[in-house]
């Protein structure tokens, strides 16, 4: 095989690795030799062998687009001065709008690092933390780390290179170097624990690497976030209103993968359930009911009636309703056609009243692509009712976005000053800033009893759109509700 084909086979071995990012040697020759899981060489198979990818590289002559490409990790070139210059591309994203965005391809230098003198590419195992410059003089028996400093996947940040010697011309001149490298180039990852116990609060935990490497996570649990460098990974759980969850995080690179078991312990905030569609949290107490404050965006489901006499009867303003302007409440409630009854809530000067207050159905578009839902709810007042200043309603005070309620009937007393109705309060749609305008609607509900207002904002159902560009719907909805000034 004439040299030239060897170089095109071999990097068209390392493109094809890279791009389906495998997790093995560079190379089809199997050269690359995985370093211990201790972290330490192995020195006695390694003192002869290196990774292959061994290229000659001219002096550049002036020629600034004379670069050699090393697989699709990056190129790299020696200018006229005899030093190594290195680019990369990479994919930064471009806000265009309120919550818009549009990604542009950007070219950047690559960092450079001489190691010193090493004896071969395999000695060239260390990511230095300082010494970093655009430019580095040309050494034979050299070693050197590249980095793409604004590279978004860590797992193929540096490349390692290796100077065999200088090339010399007919004169007698250097006209370029022979270098050996490996991109990307990834160590062993050694973590400091191997499991984490969380309670039930959200809260983070950090894990340090022994040494700093490139790598990806692979696997995670869907109840936690991982913030990832090349010294750490930081994890974050979300609050656990529930059964304790265990689950791990996987780390992979070219070299091994490190597993991290994680527990979470749980909290009986609902009788059962994880907060999945499948596995809906369950609510059988006016307790649970009310922790649906703590933990809002998942699925819940009633399994039984609730009177919520005994719970809020000792206090001064009733029931506190799930969700408030600054956290408002978003996901799928189905009451399954049970009975909540003996509410009331004495809150004359605030806005948002209702079972729930303030219900924001873009979090659910966000997250789930999906509304919120509130379905099959019979909702009973007691004599006192619900009263409440503006935007007061049975089911809900304010409905914003892509909310359905569906199948709910609200038997009772409803009053506030302004934007008052049976079912909710106050409706509005939005103009699709982050998603294409959306309207929320109301189906199949019935009210019943009285709905007293001062202002002209009030209806039997919805008490009125907040924006008319941008409304709530009313779809097959009836009343014998009786509409009173207050």
């Amino acid at each position: 095989m004439s040299k030239k084909k060897g170089l095109l086979r071999m990097l068209g071995t390392m493109m094809v690795a890279v791009l389906c990012v495998g997790f093995a040697s560079c190379g089809d020759d199997d050269d690359v030799v995985p370093l211990k899981d201790d972290g330490y060489q192995q020195t006695d198979v390694l003192s002869n062998q290196d990774p292959e990818g061994t290229i000659t590289l001219n002096m550049n002559n002036g020629a600034k687009d004379n670069y050699y490409d090393l697989g699709s990790i990056c190129k790299v070139r020696i200018d006229e001065a005899n030093n190594f210059i290195g680019e990369y591309t990479y994919t930064r994203p471009i806000m265009v709008g309120e919550g818009k965005f549009s990604y542009q391809q950007e070219s950047d230098n690559l960092d450079i690092v001489s190691i010193g003198t090493v004896k071969g590419l395999s000695e060239v195992t260390t990511i230095p933390t300082t010494g970093w410059s655009k430019s580095v003089a040309v050494v034979p028996g050299t070693g050197y780390m590249l980095r793409k400093e604004n590279e978004t996947y860590l797992y193929k940040k540096y490349i390692r290179i290796y100077v065999v010697d200088y090339i010399v011309g007919t004169n007698g001149g250097i006209i370029g170097a022979t270098i050996k490298y490996q991109a990307p180039f990834s160590q062993t990852i050694k973590l400091d624990k191997s499991s984490l116990t969380f309670t039930s609060k959200a809260s983070s935990q950090t894990v340090n690497l022994a040494y700093p490497t490139c790598y990806e996570v692979t696997e995670k649990p869907d109840w936690c976030t991982i913030t990832t460098n090349e010294n750490s990974i930081q994890v974050h759980v979300s609050l656990n209103p529930s059964t304790q969850r265990s689950g791990k995080i996987v780390l992979k690179n070219l070299v091994n993968t490190a597993e991290l078991s994680i527990v979470q312990q749980g909290a009986a905030y609902f009788e059962s359930g994880s907060g999945t569609s499948s596995d809906p949290y369950t609510i059988k107490t006016a307790q649970q009911l009310q922790n649906m404050n703590y933990a809002k965006g998942y699925y819940y489901v009633l399994v039984s009636d609730i009177d919520l006499s005994p719970y809020i009867n000792a206090t001064d303003k009733g029931w506190t309703p799930i969700g408030t302007k600054e956290t408002p409440f978003w996901g799928t409630f189905d009451g399954r056609n049970h009975t909540i009854s003996g509410v009331w809530i004495n809150q004359p000067t605030s806005d948002n009243i209702g079972l729930f207050g303030y219900i924001d159905g873009s979090n659910s578009l966000y997250y789930s692509g999906s509304a919120t839902i509130i379905k099959n709810i019979v909702l009973k007042t007691n004599n006192k009712g619900i009263i409440g200043n503006t935007c007061i309603g049975g089911i809900c005070g304010y409905l914003y976005g892509k909310v359905n309620i569906n199948n709910c009937i609200v038997d009772g007393i409803v009053s506030g000053e302004d934007y008052v109705g049976g079912i909710c309060g106050g409706g509005k749609g939005y103009d699709g800033v982050y998603y294409p305008a959306v309207i929320g609607e109301i189906s199949n509900c019935i009210s019943k009893g009285v709905i007293k207002s001062s202002g002209s904002n009030r209806g039997q159902i919805l008490g009125g759109n907040i924006d008319s560009n941008y409304p709530c719907t009313i779809t097959n909805c009836s009343s014998t509700a009786t509409l009173q000034d207050k």
